[in-house]
């Protein structure tokens, strides 16, 4: 955001809270993060979902285990995306979407320090008990 401070200056800032009044739900105070050029930012980036229609696991009656919904990373004000995209599509039995496969992570970093971690997976149908002993 550009916010015009007194004096007439603009400076640009993210948005980090938003207090809300208990009853009407209209905000009452925001906090704002001045940005200064050159400097990484720390930010939540949500991750969306697309192929879980046609995910050869999840249509065999898989269960899809989203582990994250969204990550932590370290970014350049000027390249904050507004959100990650998992492909689900080939997922199966087993399977899962780590933070390399996501779309979008372009000149963006992590907080986790290993960059192998799992967004999603897909779990194979449990077995009930009483199923299995017929």
């Amino acid at each position: 955001y550009d916010i015009s401070v007194e004096g007439g200056a603009s400076v640009h800032a993210l948005l980090r809270e938003i207090q809300l009044h208990p009853v009407s739900d209209m905000p009452i105070h925001v906090d704002y993060q001045r940005l200064a050029a050159g400097h990484k930012v720390h930010v939540e980036v949500e991750v969306r979902f697309t192929g879980e229609e046609v995910a050869p696991g999840i249509k065999r009656g898989g269960v899809l285990n989203i582990v994250r919904h969204t990550v932590d990373v370290v970014v350049d004000p000027a390249n904050i995306p507004e959100y990650f995209t998992a492909d689900l599509s080939q997922l199966d039995f087993h399977d899962n979407v780590r933070w390399e496969d996501l779309k979008g992570t372009e000149n963006v970093a992590p907080v986790l320090q290993d960059n192998n971690f799992v967004i999603a997976n897909v779990a194979p149908p449990s077995v009930d008990d009483d199923a299995a002993e017929e």
